[in-house]
């Protein structure tokens, strides 16, 4: 009898049978991890890599300059500037004259100091509020732009920096826009593009 060929190739049978249910139960159990790697759930950042963030530059992206007065982006008018508005307890005035403009903390008063730093001259505005300065390019006229407390009217003053000189009062149809100082007058832009011109000089205050 040929015992000894067939042992063999009974064991033979035996180690692939083995080896397949070996196979399969791994298989069953979800499958061997390729290189020990894991399936990816989202965007992964790599150590030393460039993450761009929202409203910030792109690495070597030209920085482009701002237009106009680099705040607003608004260019000013030939012969006038954008007002600026009141933070108060600064000086307001633009190029300097003999006087600047210094409007007080809480904005209801308005301050002319030489070039000593002295004031010398006042104006109480009581409870009405100062909303705008615009200040000539010369430096020899600025018009503080106030609004009159709890009803929706404005005014204003136009001011002597040269002479350190106030003048009276007007009435302001809204807050302007603009100011274009022109010789004499002053051309007052309105919201909307309505224009309205006024003489620089009138009744000094008292």
């Amino acid at each position: 009898m040929h015992t000894r060929p067939r042992t063999a190739a009974l064991a033979t049978v035996a180690f692939i049978l083995a080896t397949l249910a070996a196979y399969a139960q791994t298989m069953g159990s979800g499958g061997a991890q390729i290189g020990g790697a894991e399936p990816s759930q989202g965007t992964m950042v790599q150590p030393g890599s460039a993450v761009v963030m929202p409203d910030q530059p792109v690495p070597g992206s030209a920085v482009q300059p701002p237009v106009g007065d680099g705040v607003t982006g608004m260019q000013p008018p030939m012969g006038g500037v954008e007002g600026m508005p009141m933070q108060g307890g600064g000086p307001a005035a633009g190029p300097q004259g003999a006087c600047t403009v210094k409007i007080s903390t809480d904005r209801t008063s308005i301050s002319l100091i030489d070039q000593t730093g002295q004031q010398v001259d006042h104006v109480a505005l009581g409870q009405d509020r100062i909303q705008k300065v615009f200040n000539a390019p010369d430096g020899s006229w600025s018009v503080v732009v106030y609004k009159v407390r709890r009803v929706d009217q404005f005014g204003g003053i136009a001011i002597n920096l040269a002479q350190c000189d106030p003048q009276a009062a007007r009435d302001f149809r809204a807050i302007p826009e603009a100011v274009e100082f022109q010789g004499e007058e002053m051309a007052v832009r309105y919201p909307g593009g309505s224009e309205e011109r006024y003489p620089l000089i009138n009744k000094a205050l008292p």
